[in-house]
């Protein structure tokens, strides 16, 4: 079983990922694909509780 510290770290990872595709995206001016991985990490995040 996983642990909630491990499933904590690949929460974040995959936040993590998400924000790497969004700099890549932004790096081929694909604005709305950014966007989107943009919002995918917020929802990670925000499911976690952590709010901006």
């Amino acid at each position: 079983m996983i642990s909630r510290l491990e499933a904590l770290k690949m929460q974040l990872r995959q936040a993590i990922i998400q924000l790497e595709q969004a700099e890549k995206s932004l790096d081929k001016e694909e604005m709305m694909h950014a966007g989107i991985y943009v919002q995918n990490a917020k929802g990670i995040l925000m499911k976690l509780g952590i709010t901006f």
